[in-house]
């Protein structure tokens, strides 16, 4: 699934020592990074790894200062600012919750 990126690695993330009631000795989350192009379908095999919980991913827009989180059940969009929000809503009602707050 990730052999079409090129990551950079992080340091190393002991969950457990940040909250030992949540996570057992031995969690280590690493992160890394990637610079790549969205293009349509270029990431479908990264995006089908998230829906399916074999990993986690998230995209970062610089240029549009906006993050997508996709999860296996849906995805969280972070954007710049309450405009832009408010944008996006209209845009894409059809693809949110049908509960009041959208969630």
């Amino acid at each position: 699934i990730l052999s079409a990126y090129t990551f950079k690695g992080f340091y190393e993330i002991n969950l457990n020592n940040s909250k030992p009631d949540h996570y057992e000795l031995g969690h280590i989350y690493m992160p890394v990074v990637a610079t790549t192009t969205w293009h349509v379908q270029k990431h479908d095999i990264l995006l089908r790894g998230i829906a399916d919980d074999q990993l986690r991913a998230f995209f970062v827009s610089i240029e549009k200062n906006v993050i997508i989180a996709p999860y296996d059940g849906g995805v969280d969009i972070i954007l710049k600012d309450i405009e832009t929000k408010n944008a996006c809503k209209i845009k894409y009602k059809d693809w949110l919750s049908e509960q009041e707050d959208g969630f």
